[in-house]
């Protein structure tokens, strides 16, 4: 009996809390933050009742509490529209490349500058190779989930794809045709392009990457991932065109770059922590 005496009175102080010097009520609003789109807001502010030490805040306090809830879920909202437009075909992020460092051979730091985004902004390009399985699409991923989390446009493609869409744009014979095609890959903040020269060769490919690694680079547009089985001293002889094109492409490439050579053991026999088991 005393502890429903007890519950009885909390409650009625809650509601007293919420009530005093109020001429209007919690749900009416509640009403006006949902009209709003303040989806977030309404839901803390819902959620207050039973938050003895948030009722005890001032009316500033209060606001700002609310008010950040709203922000975290607006980013949180706008990062998740990010990655899905990326298209990216791994789950992996930071938390799982930090787990793998050792298997990797990269330092948590070396880590921490990849996905800080720092060398976007520094003009650098990132080339991951390695065997089959090692775990190049994984780390690649993990940088483009850091950069989406971070506010920019990302898109992930497939090299071999990419190459025939550009090369039929280029042999249409209208410059505008072309032109489209290349800013549609240019025209993300980040890049990643998988699986580079694997396939069989295509007949403009060294010219067609050429002109998309040029434009990604001028003035640092966007910022370029490049994963493949083959170490870029074999890319050369891959690449179908003209030689003089295909030595255009490495010139561009091969400029202000870091390679990342994975050597570890394979990860497709791990089950990775992606986000959605992670909750």
């Amino acid at each position: 009996m005393n502890s429903l005496n007890s519950n009885d009175s909390v409650k009625n102080m809650t509601e007293s809390a919420l009530k005093a010097g109020s001429e209007h009520s919690l749900e009416e609003n509640l009403s006006i933050l949902k009209e709003l789109h303040l989806s977030g807001m309404a839901q803390a502010l819902s959620d207050s009742k039973q938050d003895n030490s948030f009722l005890e805040l001032g009316f500033n306090d209060q606001l700002y509490e609310l008010l950040q809830v709203e922000i975290t879920k607006r980013r949180n909202s706008r990062y998740q529209r990010r990655l899905k437009k990326s298209a990216l075909t791994s789950n992996a992020t930071q938390e799982v490349i930090s787990e793998r460092k050792k298997s990797y051979r990269i330092s948590q730091s070396h880590i921490d500058y990849l996905m800080s985004g720092r060398w976007h902004k520094e003009g650098e390009l990132i080339i991951i190779t390695g065997k089959c399985g090692c775990g190049k699409t994984d780390l690649a991923s993990a940088i483009v989930d850091a950069s989406c989390r971070n506010g920019l446009k990302c898109l992930c493609v497939d090299y071999s794809l990419m190459i025939t869409e550009l090369a039929s744009a280029l042999y249409s014979g209208d410059p505008n045709v072309y032109e489209n095609a290349k800013k549609q890959y240019y025209s993300h903040d980040v890049l990643f392009i998988d699986d580079v020269c694997i396939g069989e060769q295509r007949n403009g490919e060294s010219f067609v990457f050429k002109d998309l690694v040029q434009k990604c680079r001028e003035n640092n547009r966007c910022g370029l991932i490049l994963a493949s089985q083959l170490h870029p001293a074999n890319w050369l002889q891959h690449m179908g065109g003209s030689k003089e094109a295909a030595d255009a492409v490495m010139d561009r490439i091969l400029h202000n770059y870091q390679h990342l050579q994975l050597d570890g053991q394979s990860q497709r026999s791990e089950k990775p922590k992606f986000k959605n088991e992670e909750n």
